[in-house]
């Protein structure tokens, strides 16, 4: 996926005789009374988040997993999620994965 463009490059300018109003009825998109609050959590989350996501950017990270990853499908395709994520976010990984457990049941 690479890096992401900076935002002056996504967003371009935009003629206002384009733009046009759609009223919407409020309650649609209220949340259900279980989900309220978890919004502004994650808002409160994000943003403290964003110095290292800027920090980050554009950088190489090196990670390691075990090749167990790779024998638990849930575990392989949360991992693989996160990963995904540090890409869109614009973190070139470089994934390691260790053969520690293949490499000593072949040799015994």
């Amino acid at each position: 996926l690479g890096s992401l463009a900076p935002v002056g490059e996504l967003l371009k300018p935009l003629d206002p005789q384009l733009v046009s109003v759609v009223e919407q009825d409020p309650s649609v998109f209220t949340l259900p009374a279980t989900q309220a609050g978890g919004g502004d959590r994650f808002v409160e989350l994000f943003r403290s988040c964003a110095p290292y996501i800027k920090m980050h950017q554009g950088r190489t990270i090196v990670l390691h997993i075990s090749s167990l990853v790779l024998e638990h499908s849930s575990l392989f395709e949360e991992t693989m999620v996160d990963l995904s994520i540090l890409s869109l976010l614009g973190v070139r990984v470089v994934l390691v994965v260790g053969m520690h457990g293949q490499v000593d049941d072949a040799v015994r």
